[in-house]
């Protein structure tokens, strides 16, 4: 979607137009829906998700300016994925672990071995991750944020953060290298 498509579709929606809300919607919802998805694996809770997400957007419509084309669905993203984080935080503790055994040390650094491995199956080997791996992943490899920023937004320590992505990223490698047996 261009910005001069981005900026009549706002703009409708602030004066009412009923079917540019629906137009948004059923542009965005599934993109969005896959970002929280990566977050809360429960489809059930994830469309809960979705719904609050839809509110906040549009309660927020006016505050936002779309300056370049996708920006839009860029700040959509973004508040999707803090409604989903949000939601972890109030409904399930983090499982945040100190210490797991039996996880590897490698990396595929240059991805060689899962070049064979279907994004369905990465997606499912992220959702078995343990929340707090799971969501510092996606916070970090997803949502570009920083250690710094993860450890704010979730009330961690950046040390934290960057354990767990150590940790995440050797279980998903060991999980995939399992897979693609």
């Amino acid at each position: 979607m261009d910005i001069l498509q981005e900026k009549r579709l706002i703009e409708g929606i602030r004066h009412g137009d009923r079917a540019l809300l629906q137009e948004l919607y059923e542009s965005f919802a599934p993109a969005l829906k896959a970002t929280i998805r990566r977050y809360v694996p429960d489809r059930q809770e994830a469309e809960d998700i979705l719904q609050n997400s839809f509110i906040k957007i549009i309660d927020n419509l006016d505050r936002f300016k779309p300056q370049k084309a996708g920006s839009l669905q860029a700040w959509m993203h973004s508040i999707s994925a803090h409604e989903a984080v949000s939601w972890l935080r109030k409904r399930s503790p983090l499982n945040f672990i100190p210490i797991l055994q039996d996880i590897p040390e490698e990396e595929d650094d240059d991805g060689a071995l899962f070049s064979g491995i279907g994004q369905e199956t990465i997606q499912e080997a992220i959702a078995k991750l343990p929340s707090g791996y799971r969501t510092v992943l996606n916070l970090y490899v997803f949502e570009d944020l920083s250690h710094k920023e993860i450890a704010r937004l979730l009330g961690i320590s950046e040390g934290t953060s960057a354990s767990q992505l150590h940790k995440a990223r050797a279980m998903l490698y060991k999980m995939l290298k399992e897979a693609d047996k």
